[in-house]
């Protein structure tokens, strides 16, 4: 696994691909979790993660440019437009835990960002 540095008009970003984990801060994937809040709009979702040093970051599973899936881990800068769904407090997961349980893959009907939601939403 390789670890590349990406910074985009101020915004962080994470990709986790089956191949590529691309990081701007490798040391955040392993802080806890303390709080996760579930946002939908249309067809997408985002679950947005607040970690133990109050950082917030958005995870969203999209189709990836070669058809699989990936994870865009964004710094969290506005929901505006999203509908808050549910959130909950986390006590036992990291922000790896939740890239994860995401998953790489992507199928329309099997393993959207839907699903990838409902499985980040299971996190305890």
């Amino acid at each position: 696994m390789r670890f590349v540095v990406v910074v985009t008009v101020s915004l962080f970003l994470l990709v986790l691909t089956s191949k590529t984990f691309v990081g701007a801060d490798n040391d955040d994937v392993d802080d806890d979790v303390i709080r996760a809040a579930r946002y939908q709009k249309g067809s997408s979702c985002a679950v947005v993660v607040t970690l133990e040093n109050r950082w917030q970051w958005t995870l969203e599973k999209r189709r990836a440019a070669d058809g699989g899936g990936a994870v865009v881990v964004t710094f969290k800068t506005s929901m505006q437009g999203w509908a808050l769904r549910n959130q909950k407090d986390v006590s036992d997961s990291s922000l790896a835990d939740f890239i994860a349980a995401a998953g790489s893959n992507y199928n329309e009907q099997r393993d959207n960002a839907m699903h990838a939601c409902d499985r980040m939403m299971e996190r305890d």
